[in-house]
């Protein structure tokens, strides 16, 4: 008999994130947008890639928004934004989340760009443009992603293990991956290591197991296909590599207390 167990060193949930917008600017001098917006509450993430713009958020001074920054905000108090010089090059993602981001808001924080970032802005966008039902809900889970990241990246002035590198990039295979039949053997395989060494070295950088962030990764996507399409749990099981849709249900209620039909009519 084998027994394998592990529990949440705290009780926050993940992120629950509806992505609305993405917009990819390569900007110049002429570039200025002033608005008024009234909407329901929605948030933004800017990200600056190269460049300077200017941004206005009511009830503050205007912020110099520089390259290798990323600002948190809400979108109603968006006044005014413009280029502040030749190029302005960014990334606006808008959506809407039901509880604040783990940025502090209205903050210009320098972060490094975590490995293969522009190359996830990009399939974000590129995913939100296709008319596949599950397309929007999986551009919403891999911007989920890449919030992680940039928390992470945040403490880049810490010691990184000589491993750090070599899991970010399983990490970015895993979550590129557009069906949910990945096993730990794979991943190991990938990186080269034996499965009980790569089982250390993962826990090690993440602090988790392999299996609890594949598990996690699946049930943050069923989530949001339970969330924004009417795809069955038959075929949401199915796209998330699971055996049935009971196997699929069982681990579900698990993890939320409630089974997928239930999640879905809240």
């Amino acid at each position: 008999m084998e027994f394998d167990f592990s529990s949440a060193k705290t009780k926050k949930k993940n992120l629950s994130i509806g992505l609305h917008a993405v917009y990819c600017l390569h900007a110049d001098s002429s570039y200025d947008v002033r608005k008024n917006y009234r909407g329901f509450e929605e948030w933004i993430v800017l990200r600056t890639f190269a460049g300077e713009g200017r941004l206005k958020l009511e009830g503050h001074p205007e912020i110099r928004v520089t390259a290798g920054t990323l600002l948190y905000f809400r979108h109603q108090d968006v006044r005014r934004y413009c280029c502040a010089g030749d190029i302005w090059y960014f990334y606006w993602f808008e959506f809407a989340c039901e509880e604040r981001l783990g940025f502090p808001l209205n903050t210009l924080m320098p972060i490094d760009s975590p490995e293969h970032e522009q190359e996830d802005c990009r399939t974000i966008l590129e995913l939100l443009r296709r008319e596949e039902e599950d397309a929007t809900p999986r551009a919403s889970a891999f911007l989920c992603l890449l919030f992680y990241k940039w928390r992470m990246s945040l403490g880049a002035g810490e010691k990184k293990s000589p491993y750090h590198q070599l899991i970010r990039q399983i990490l970015h295979e895993v979550n590129s991956c557009s069906d949910g039949n990945v096993s730990v053997r794979s991943m190991a395989g990938n990186a080269g290591l034996c499965e009980r060494r790569f089982r250390q070295v993962f826990e090690q950088e993440m602090g988790m197991s392999p299996k609890k962030y594949l598990e996690s990764m699946k049930m943050k996507t069923a989530e949001a296909l339970l969330q924004n399409t009417s795809m069955l749990l038959g075929e949401i099981s199915e796209r998330l590599g699971y055996c049935n849709s009971f196997h699929f249900s069982r681990r579900f209620q698990a993890t939320h207390g409630v089974p997928p039909s239930q999640y879905r009519k809240k």
